[in-house]
């Protein structure tokens, strides 16, 4: 890798690390969010400019140089947090399927009537679970291998079953209908192709 491009890497890296967006840079460097966000998506500005940032975010050039990238490696398994975070949430759960199953941002919220605002909750609570990577407004990454969901999943899947069955008429034929979706869920797109 170039360095100046390991360094535009390290830089939005450590933007994230500290939860800001381009926007926050932006705002503190006291430029434009547009000419932030082209500065860091060619990688093409100068020293100076760098020197600033590097103010801005507490860290020296030789830092985002040496800057060690977090290595994430492909969830192949649930940790028994993550899983019980989904079972205690149907619609955690729902979601989480139909992110591993390629789905998008607008064809979840159209296909399933979830509101703007509740789907970015749930994308937030996913990030924070390290099961997927959201970058507003509409990135989702997953971070699943391609075998995921696994054995855990299975067992998410029979206790969420398992406790929609105690619950009311209502619940349980929306749990039915969830859990037919999460046995098979096709993509919208592949299901056009074929």
């Amino acid at each position: 890798m170039a360095g100046s491009t390991a360094v535009v890497q390290a830089t939005r890296a450590t933007l994230r690390e500290r939860g800001m967006t381009y926007r926050d840079l932006a705002v503190l460097l006291g430029l434009s969010e547009p000419t932030v966000k082209r500065d860091l998506g060619h990688g093409n500005f100068s020293l100076r400019r760098l020197d600033r940032i590097c103010d801005v975010l507490g860290v020296t050039v030789e830092d985002l140089i040496r800057y060690e990238h977090p290595r994430t490696t492909a969830l192949t398994e649930l940790s028994t947090q993550q899983g019980a975070a989904l079972v205690a949430d149907s619609k955690l759960l729902l979601v989480t399927c139909l992110i591993v199953n390629d789905w998008r941002f607008g064809e979840m919220m159209s296909a399933f009537r979830i509101d703007e605002n509740e789907l970015i909750s749930l994308l937030l609570k996913l990030d924070r679970l390290r099961i997927i990577e959201y970058r507003p407004p509409r990135r989702i990454r997953k971070l699943t291998a391609r075998n995921f969901p696994g054995a855990r999943m299975a067992r998410c899947r029979f206790s969420f079953s398992r406790a929609c069955c105690r619950s009311s008429s209502a619940t349980r034929s929306t749990a039915r209908a969830m859990l037919s979706i999460l046995s098979a869920a096709p993509c919208p797109r592949r299901r056009a192709r074929a």
